[in-house]
């Protein structure tokens, strides 16, 4: 607990120190994995194969209106960069069910090339 809201200090203090603050303009989004408060948020899931392919399976994003003020509260422009807020491996299981193994009375098993599934979460936070 310490280290999430020593984590949450920090970030605030990055954001002061750079000279400007993300104020939403309606009600900030909460990131599904990392729970952290933000004005844009995407998430993508790759499939990755026993070669080391990748294919992209899922993505979605979210974002709502926000602006970006100085330490007066003037609005300014700056550019933002979205950052990685949580990134998970979750392996497949090794083996999957034949689809017509289910007309035979024993069901064999077939070798799935897939190796997992990366969650990879993008925010922009306030």
């Amino acid at each position: 607990m310490l280290k999430v809201v020593m984590g949450l200090v920090l970030g605030v203090l990055r954001l002061i120190g750079r000279g400007y603050r993300v104020v939403p303009l309606e009600e900030p989004i909460t990131a599904r994995y990392s729970g952290k408060k933000c004005v844009y948020w995407a998430v993508e899931i790759v499939r990755v194969d026993r070669k080391g392919r990748a294919t992209l399976v899922y993505s979605n994003e979210r974002r709502i209106n926000f602006i970006t003020v100085n330490r007066k509260g003037e609005p300014v422009e700056v550019r933002l960069k979205v950052k990685k807020a949580y990134e998970r491996f979750i392996e497949a299981r090794k083996l999957s069910p034949d689809p017509f193994a289910y007309m035979l009375r024993s069901r064999p098993l077939v070798l799935d090339d897939t190796l997992g599934f990366v969650i990879r979460e993008y925010i922009l936070e306030v």
